[in-house]
Order: C-alpha cells, then structure tokens, then sequence
C-alpha cells in the first residue's frame, strides 16, 4: 500500500513540498497568508492520505471503523480546502461562509448515529445516504462564491485576479464532476486542489513584484511595462510629486516621510477611476495613466492635492491628455516641475516650512 500510495502521489508530494519551501522563505506575503497557505497543503496531503487509506480498507471482506473514520475525513477535507482557497483570496471571512463546511464535517461524523449520509453494508460495500451529496453541494456553493468573487473582482478593476480565479474554480468544478460521474477519481481531486493553492501562490507572489512594499501601488518595472501595454489606451497622464520629503526624513526621520507617502498614495487610490493605473516611480514621484477619465483630469488632479493638502501634506501635479503616451508623460512632468517651482517659492514667502531638496 504504501509503494502504491507514494507512486500515485509522487508529483503531488514534490508539488506541495515546494509550496512549503517557498513560504520559508517567502518575503512578500503576510503572515496569515503564509498560515493559510500551509494549513492548505497539510489538508491536501492528509485527503491524498485519507483517500488512500479508505480504498485500503475497501478491499477487507468485512465492515472496519476505520473505513468509516477516513471515508468522514475525506468528506469534510474537502470543502474545508475551498475554505482556506476563499479566505486567502478574500483576505477577511464571515463565520456565515464557514458554516457550510461545519455543518458538512458533522454531518460526515455522524455515521454512529444515523445514515443519513452514507453506510457500508455487511459485505463492506459502500452505500449512499439521503444527504450523500452534501459535501459536493457544499464544495459548489464555494465554488460558485469563487465564481462571483472572480466577477466582483472585474467590477473592481482587479480583471487578473479574476482571470486567475476564475480558472481555480473551473478546475476545481471539473475535478467535482470526475469526482461525481466516474469512479476512483480522488486522485484527480486531490491533484486539483495542490495545482489550485499553488496557482495562486504564484499569482499572488508576482502580483507582489509588481507592487511597491510601501505605498501598494504598481512599481516602475511595471510602469514600463504598462507604457508599451497601453501605449493606445492612455487617455490622459498625471504626475505629482510630494513636497519636502527630504524635509520631512530630515526632521522627523523617515517612518514620518514614509507615512507621507502612504498618505499620499491613499489619496490617489481614492481618486482613480475603472481602468485607472497608478505607479510609484521613485521616492516621491508618482505617475497615473487615467484610460477612462481623460475628461476628468483636471478635476481627478484638484481632488487629489485637496485631499493630500486635507492631511497635512503637500504635492505638485502636472496633467495633460494630448498626444502619445510618451508626449504626454514629458509634457505631464515638464508642468508638475513647474508647478512645484510655483510652490516652493510660494511657500518660501509665506515662511510655512523649509524648503530642502
């Protein structure tokens, strides 16, 4: 059994041990991830292991305990996997999207009381209950909050993480209806699940190297890449540039610069429209390609230095929706120089605050 097992296994086993390995080491995910994560691949190879043990017993002549135990292990590790694939892509969970699987794992245990969800006969054969299904009822409801998570992510410009979404679930529905229709298909299952966690490991990973640590917004590496990707689709550029950075790393040390940045950055977020990109290009400098808005970017611009003015700090913008992509980051940058010039020297009349590049 156990050579069997280990061969039936095998790429499973080197594809969850190297999820395991990469959490080790991982710098990019939170903590809570990385749990669910682990949590996730224990639970794939305790099923992979359940599986294997309850075909095991299958074979004996006579009904075992043990057959009972595992074949109830199997039915409430799925759903509980779908679970854990929810809440890393949902990041917080209501106890009303757990329930399903709590009710599902008792109603699973519950064969010394009744049968309601399946039984062996004498001869050790395996028999259906009323409520057999449940389990594959439950993992589609996940499945379908899966579906509708991948759409609201659309709605919210998030239209990779849907792509990805969608995928997992598409998988994991193809895997539920081998699993229904044909028989001896938990190794399909089983396979399904590692392929799915690790599919969005490694999304959510390169997601993670498009972004900048700080301020959560897209980095400059992908600020090239979305200047060649949507060379036909910008509208309109904005660039801005917080004022005294230096000033403030200088005064008050640099977790104050850095909550200026986060602050400022919150402002944009705020302000960007479906479609919208914002990058960090630099330490103060931040780039937005407005592809829905050209109309609005003079007052997408004034919303934004209001709210950054709104919390303390200050920033310069320059905005244009005439010409090439490329125009219109140089002309975009050459009016933001300019209207930072017109600040500093306002502000050195004023006597508001020293002015240190």
């Amino acid at each position: 059994m156990l050579t069997d097992y280990l061969f039936t296994y095998y790429a499973l086993f080197i594809m969850l041990g190297g999820i395991l390995i990469l959490t080790i080491h991982d710098v990019f995910l939170n903590r809570r991830m990385i749990r669910c994560l682990r949590i996730a691949t224990f639970l794939i190879l305790a099923l992979s292991l359940s599986d294997t043990l309850e075909k095991y017993y299958a074979e004996f002549d006579h009904v075992t305990v043990w057959r009972y135990i595992f074949s109830s292990l199997s039915y409430t590790i799925r759903p509980t996997i779908m679970v854990l694939i929810i809440f890393m892509v949902h990041r917080t969970i209501r106890f009303v999207v757990i329930l399903p699987a709590v009710i599902n794992m008792f109603l699973a245990f519950s064969w010394p009381f009744t049968d309601v969800v399946f039984y062996f006969d004498k001869k050790n054969v395996f028999v259906r209950g009323p409520l057999a299904y449940t389990a594959y009822v439950i993992s589609a409801i996940y499945l379908l909050y899966l579906l509708i998570l991948s759409i609201k992510f659309v709605s919210e410009d998030s239209y990779e993480e849907s792509q990805i979404l969608f995928f997992i679930a598409l998988a994991a529905i193809g895997a539920a209806l081998f699993g229904i229709w044909l028989p001896d298909t938990e190794t399909v299952v089983n396979y399904t699940f590692g392929a799915d966690v690790l599919l969005y490991y490694l999304y959510t990973y390169f997601q993670f190297t498009k972004r900048d640590a700080l301020t959560g917004l897209y980095n400059r590496q992908t600020y090239y890449n979305g200047i060649r990707r949507y060379e036909q689709d910008v509208l309109g550029v904005i660039s801005i540039d917080m004022n005294n950075l230096k000033w403030l790393n200088d005064t008050y040390g640099h977790d104050a610069g850095d909550q200026g940045l986060v602050a400022l950055s919150e402002c944009i977020k705020n302000e960007l429209s479906f479609g919208d990109k914002a990058y960090r290009i630099g330490g103060d400098e931040f780039v937005i390609f407005c592809r829905n808005s050209s109309g609005d970017i003079e007052q997408i611009s004034a919303k934004i230095r209001s709210s950054v003015t709104q919390k303390g700090y200050s920033c310069a913008l320059g905005y244009t929706s005439e010409g090439t992509i490329s125009q219109m980051i140089k002309e975009a940058d050459r009016l933001m120089y300019e209207d930072k010039a017109r600040i500093k020297k306002q502000m050195k009349l004023d006597g508001r605050m020293p002015v240190r590049d």
